[in-house]
């Protein structure tokens, strides 16, 4: 099973998950590079984490063109990524989701991925202000580790 998750967090969720994911630190000329084109890896993989932080009241600029780049995924049958399993990771400064800015994030994701006809298995975010700050949160560490076994096992 591959799994790939990108653009770079501002914290590292995919060492948490415990499972094997094919982790790619995901650098944003790589997607259509000539010899590093990573279409062929995000048709190839089963699930889809896309984690990040959030900028100004939304997704950062990466996020968003790494989403961008993705169009390329749809052809006249239909769209590459119909049918993966999605994660979403998130984090933000704010003092919670809507005052931050991520329920403008989370809404974008639910209505690109409905669109496209994948499933979105579970959103994980919550605030950090200072590096590392996510890991001594047990309760978000233990949803992404849900989130892991959700994306692996598909239930």
């Amino acid at each position: 099973m591959s799994i790939i998750y990108g653009p770079i967090p501002s914290w590292r969720l995919g060492r948490s998950l415990g499972i094997d994911l094919f982790y790619h630190t995901l650098n944003l000329r790589q997607v259509y590079k000539p010899g590093r084109n990573l279409y062929p890896k995000l048709r190839e993989a089963n699930a889809l984490v896309i984690a990040g932080p959030i900028y100004w009241f939304t997704v950062s600029a990466q996020t968003k063109l790494f989403i961008d780049r993705c169009y390329a995924l749809h052809t006249p049958q239909g769209n590459a990524l119909k049918g993966k399993r999605i994660g979403i990771v998130l984090t933000y400064g704010g003092s919670d989701p809507f005052n931050s800015g991520a329920v403008n994030a989370l809404r974008t994701f639910q209505d690109i991925f409905n669109y496209i006809g994948a499933d979105i298995v579970g959103m994980v975010y919550g605030s950090a202000s200072d590096p590392g700050e996510i890991k001594s949160n047990n309760t978000l560490m233990d949803e992404a580790y849900q989130l892991g076994k959700k994306l692996v096992t598909g239930a």
